[in-house]
């Protein structure tokens, strides 16, 4: 829940809002790799959850050399590396993230909330956790002019 109230709520209204006020594309993604370069396992943490948290994405994107990390050109963590790094310079470049492999990342629309996967393979969906989501929409609905009290 902590992590829907901090962060995936926000992210949640902020594409609605885009796609309410907005004709650009909007690519949204997941990332849900676990891997020896997500930043709680470089940063020594002891956590036992497993996928990817907050930020973890970034050191794939630009493979945080300060952790001095020796990884294999065959390793699960370099393939999404260097995938992550040709979808962010595709959109750079055509303004379409999609990977290839033979998947197409799809904009989200106001009719299909699409998002792009990133685990170990990579999959589009749709309606990123839309009955999370529909909790809070309810939850903010019902008591939106009173108090809430988070602590």
């Amino acid at each position: 829940m902590l992590t829907d109230i901090r962060y995936v709520k926000g992210v949640y209204k902020t594409v609605s809002d885009i796609l309410a006020h907005s004709n650009s594309p909007l690519y949204n993604y997941l990332f849900s790799f676990d891997g020896e370069i997500n930043y709680s396992y470089i940063s020594g943490s002891t956590t036992t959850l497993k996928g990817g948290g907050h930020s973890d994405e970034v050191c794939y994107i630009f493979l945080c050399s300060q952790f001095n990390l020796d990884l294999a050109e065959d390793s699960p963590e370099l393939t999404t590396s260097h995938r992550m790094v040709s979808m962010w310079t595709n959109f750079v470049k055509t303004g379409n993230p999609s990977p290839g492999e033979g998947i197409s990342w799809l904009p989200a629309t106001n009719d299909t909330r699409y998002y792009l996967q990133i685990d170990t393979d990579l999959s589009l969906q749709q309606d990123l956790l839309k009955d999370r989501m529909a909790f809070w929409d309810q939850i903010y609905t019902t008591y939106q002019n009173g108090t809430i009290y988070t602590n």
